[in-house]
């Protein structure tokens, strides 16, 4: 050991952690991409308390949980499809249909060129909104 370096122990990771310059701006990149992370996090967590907040319905708050705060797109379209069959016999159908239409506008799947079931799907929201 150098003497200007004291031994604390087994668990001391700066003991035999000798880095090229290169490995160390590594270490750096890695820890900034870290703390990014982190931090994007917080304010992800922060809007969605916002936007949990805004919400007139608890169906309006479960919507958006599961459409638009869901990290899986499949996942997603998947939640959405069992929400296009519960809006037809719920009462708050309409509720239903507004998110469903902001969820599918987000994914570039209302407009446009759309397979035959997608077609289907959207024609059913917009016969609930009145659209068509």
């Amino acid at each position: 050991l150098p003497p200007y370096q004291r031994y604390t122990g087994v668990k001391d990771k700066t003991l035999f952690k000798r880095l090229t310059k290169q490995e160390r701006i590594m270490e750096e990149l890695r820890e900034k991409n870290k703390q990014q992370k982190l931090h994007d996090e917080q304010v992800k967590q922060t809007t969605a308390d916002k936007n949990a907040q805004q919400f007139s319905s608890e169906i309006e708050k479960e919507l958006h949980q599961e459409l638009i705060m869901e990290k899986n797109q499949q996942v997603a379209e998947t939640n959405a499809t069992k929400w296009i069959e519960k809006m037809k016999v719920a009462e708050d159908s309409k509720i239903i249909a507004l998110k469903l239409k902001e969820f599918y506008s987000s994914i570039n799947k209302w407009k446009g060129k759309l397979p035959k079931k997608q077609k289907e799907k959207v024609q059913k929201i917009k016969a609930v909104l009145g659209e068509t």
